[in-house]
């Protein structure tokens, strides 16, 4: 055991995956019980989806990825801050604005002259190409979800329990909706080179999902997400180092058999 340990810490991408992974599963955990709580677990996944049309844009300049995502992300969620006050919920603020991202991506990759395989491995992830530049990126996200959480955590608790009775009490309810859609949409660009844009809304719904099922109060929902994600994130690395799996889609079915288990208790 102690040899498997010293193997898998002695090639260096290996502990770049192992440090972003984490890292991904402490700012996925602020978001997820918030997602699931708001039933907004549609959002992560649009975001993500969404996030393609700002990869494409980056492939055919030729640009990194980052900040065109980034800005792409961010768009995204004031579009559906902006929606979502009118006469749309975000659910279907993102219901209509997803296809619109996804087929403005796709025109995009349209123009990009030969194969493009890179655009693959961001749909689905791969987290043994974690850079060191990636990690740092990762860090500066989780320390902005940290401080957010801390911050705001009073004015979140408003929010997600009654919006109209937090007006009344002068809770700035849309800034508080905006700067945790920005967040999230920065926590999903973190996510698109572990997990991939399709896997990455596991990341958001299920942890929250399952801490609904034991938690009674908001922070024990987040500790619970942080275990949930920490623990999937450490196996599913390691077993895909040990039997030759994709890391993306391997954590994202423990996340799934967790789900499962818990799903089981309750109903025996």
């Amino acid at each position: 055991m102690i040899g498997l340990i010293r193997e898998f810490f002695s090639y260096d991408f290996l502990v770049n995956a192992f440090i972003a992974g984490l890292l991904l599963a402490v700012s996925t955990s602020i978001y997820s019980p918030i997602v699931v709580l708001k039933r907004m677990e549609f959002i992560g996944d649009g975001t993500a989806h969404a996030v393609f049309a700002g990869l494409a844009i980056a492939f055919l300049l030729n640009l990194d990825y980052k900040p065109i995502a980034i800005l792409t992300a961010i768009i995204f969620g004031l579009l559906i801050s902006f929606l979502s006050q009118r006469e749309a919920s975000e659910n279907t603020a993102v219901g209509i604005l997803l296809p619109v991202f996804m087929a403005f991506g796709m025109v995009v990759v349209s123009f990009i002259k030969g194969y493009t395989p890179d655009i693959m491995s961001y749909l689905f992830g791969n987290i043994l190409l974690i850079s060191l530049e990636d990690v740092y990126y990762l860090l500066l996200i989780t320390s902005i979800s940290i401080l957010l959480y801390i911050f705001m955590r009073k004015e979140i608790l408003y929010f997600l329990a009654d919006e109209k009775t937090a007006r009344f009490f002068k809770v700035p309810i849309t800034f508080i909706r905006t700067t945790l859609l920005i967040g999230l949409a920065l926590t999903v660009v973190s996510a698109v080179k572990i997990s991939g844009v399709i896997l990455v809304g596991a990341f958001l719904v299920i942890p929250g999902t399952i801490s609904k099922i034991y938690a009674r109060k908001f922070d024990h929902m987040i500790f619970y997400s942080l275990i949930i994600n920490i623990t999937a994130t450490v196996i599913g690395i390691i077993f895909s180092y040990l039997f030759d799996l994709p890391p993306g889609p391997t954590i994202v079915l423990l996340l799934f058999g967790f789900y499962l288990l818990s799903f089981l208790k309750r109903i025996m």
